[in-house]
């Protein structure tokens, strides 16, 4: 098997590393997007699916004119986990705990820097999806946020909820 190669940076949001994954590519989609960290085709198909549908209502939005597959790859690590306390997947991050708490879930103080959950903190802050390196989608499996992610690293506008123009776009 030909592993594919590095996607080509091309989007430069220059977003905030929260999340610290060494990640090789290990397959692509049908459609050519890197993957790392699962070869499940079923998933892979998905992935297509999902950056399909984010691409035409962005085109239709005249936000671009196409998305760049070759710009971008998704990593769907090991170590996501289902949360105790938002029954969410998540990937273990460093991120402010102040933005979990916005969204009404509660970080002891003593957990507030923790990035892995425990016995001691199963209630940390960490994200479902999140760009790494200015070009990997770092996801769960299930997906749940990835078109939010995308369509931040294609559009370079960090609060893709507020942006009227972005808000279909995230369905």
């Amino acid at each position: 098997m030909v592993l594919p190669s590095c996607p080509t940076p091309g989007y430069h949001g220059y977003f905030t590393n929260v999340t610290r994954y060494t990640i090789k590519p290990t397959t692509a989609t049908p459609r050519g997007i890197v993957v790392a960290g699962t070869s499940d085709a079923s998933l892979l198909a998905v992935v297509d699916l999902k950056v399909d549908q984010v691409e035409e209502c962005l085109v239709k939005q005249k936000v671009v004119v196409r998305v760049n597959r070759k710009w971008f790859g998704v990593y769907i690590p090991p170590d996501w986990y289902v949360s105790s306390c938002s029954r969410e997947q998540l990937i273990p991050s460093v991120v402010d705990y102040r933005l979990c708490e916005a969204k009404g879930l509660v970080i002891p103080t003593a957990c507030r820097t923790v990035s892995n959950p425990t016995l001691a903190c199963p209630c940390v802050c960490n994200m479902r999806s999140i760009i790494q390196d200015d070009f990997w989608i770092v996801t769960t499996p299930n997906l749940k946020l990835f078109k939010a992610e995308l369509i931040r690293l294609v559009s370079n506008v960090n609060n893709v909820w507020v942006d009227k123009r972005l808000q279909p776009c995230l369905l």
